[in-house]
Parts: C-alpha cells; structure tokens; sequence
C-alpha cells in the first residue's frame, strides 16, 4: 500500500512538472524565446531573445540588463519590423504585429491572437480542469513588463486565431474563413470553391491558404 502511495505521489509530480512546463510554453508563439533582430524606423537594429505573446499579442523580449525580465518594446511605434528566428513580422505602432508569409505574387501576411477565456474550474487538489486543446498561462502585462500570476488569476488560451491578408488590386484584403476569402476573388467564386472543397482547405491551415492565394491570385 505504501509503495502504491509513493508511486501514485511521484507519478503526480511528474505530472504537475509537465505541465507546469506546457503552461509556459502555452502563453507563446514559438516554443522558446528566439534569436532575433528589431528592425527601427531610424535604422538601429537591435538584438535580442524574442518571442510573441499570446495573451498580450504583442512582441516580448528577454532583458538580460534586468535579471532576464521578460519585457515589452518600448515606443513600439518607432520599430518597423522584428525577426524572430528566420521569420519575420511586419510590425505595428502597438506592440503587435504580422507575419510575412510571402513577400509578393501575392503578398500574404497572417496576424496571430491568442484566443482568450475564463480560467478554468477547480478540481481536486488544488488543480484545474483542462482539455487537450485548452493551455492555462500564468502572466500579464502589465507597464510593459510581463509578471507571472499567483494563486488563482490564470488564464486560460483556447487556441490561436490567425487573420491573413492578401494583396489584391494593389490593396491589402483581410480574411478569416472562406466566405470572407470568396468576397475578396468574387470574381472567381466558383472556381475557387470547387478548389477548396476539392483540397479540403482548412483556414487555420497556414500552407494551405498559402496555397490558395496563390491559386486565386494565378487566376487573375
């Protein structure tokens, strides 16, 4: 019976050490900080370990001058783009900003925004009930400095929504689903239905969509 405690106790540690781990790894968009570039307007380039956060979507880096504070960009208005990794993000004057999927014949960029909810219930043991596809995260923003979160003020990130662009007639046009995309290459609506329908394209699918803007863009 005791050996039976002892195995079921460290079992539960192991789980809590797990998860405590996929719960910091949730409130990001790469699964760790990256090398990367922040790109100013005035020409500075500026290094720095950086990733994106899905509960404040904004840009966050690793200030190694401040005890490896995770931090926001100041004046994120004077930035012109970041790279994190070997991607890169056209940035805005809030923080946040869009990927560039592709640079031309279309040009595509995708926004990404962690899908905020309630935290979840209570269960036994102090823990909380989650499911496969929802993260419990355990920060906040707060004067541009991320704080973690004690006790009960958590979180949860139930996915994440991506906002594409396309360039169309010379203008960005933004989609989320398929009737929005059908609205934008009206034109050849029905061409492009029997496309998706045919390649089951799915929205949340980024080489997919990558693939029928430039099916759509072809057709022009």
């Amino acid at each position: 019976m005791k050996r039976l405690l002892l195995v079921c106790i460290v079992a539960w540690f192991t789980f809590t050490s797990s998860m405590a781990q996929l719960v910091k790894e949730a409130q990001y968009l790469f699964p760790s900080f990256q090398a990367g570039l922040v790109y100013y307007k005035s020409g500075q380039v500026y290094n720095a370990q950086i990733n994106f956060s899905l509960v404040t979507n904004k840009f966050v880096f690793i200030d190694t001058t401040d005890h490896d504070v995770i931090k926001e960009f100041a004046e994120p208005d004077n930035i012109g783009a970041v790279k994190i990794g070997e991607r890169l993000f056209v940035a805005d004057r809030y923080g946040s900003g869009e990927e560039v999927l592709k640079n031309e014949n279309p040009r595509i960029l995708v926004r990404y925004k962690g899908k905020l909810h309630d935290r979840g219930q209570k269960a036994a043991y102090g823990g909380r009930s989650l499911t496969s596809s929802i993260e419990s995260v355990s920060s906040i923003q707060q004067g541009g400095t991320m704080y973690q979160l004690e006790g009960d003020d958590r979180w949860v990130i139930q996915g994440i929504e991506k906002r594409y662009k396309v360039e169309k007639d010379k203008k960005m046009k933004e989609f989320v689903n398929e009737k929005q995309f059908l609205k934008i290459f009206s034109k050849k609506k029905e061409t492009l239905q029997e496309y998706i329908q045919t390649n089951n394209v799915d929205f949340d699918n980024i080489e997919q969509v990558m693939a029928l803007c430039q099916y759509a863009d072809a057709l022009e």
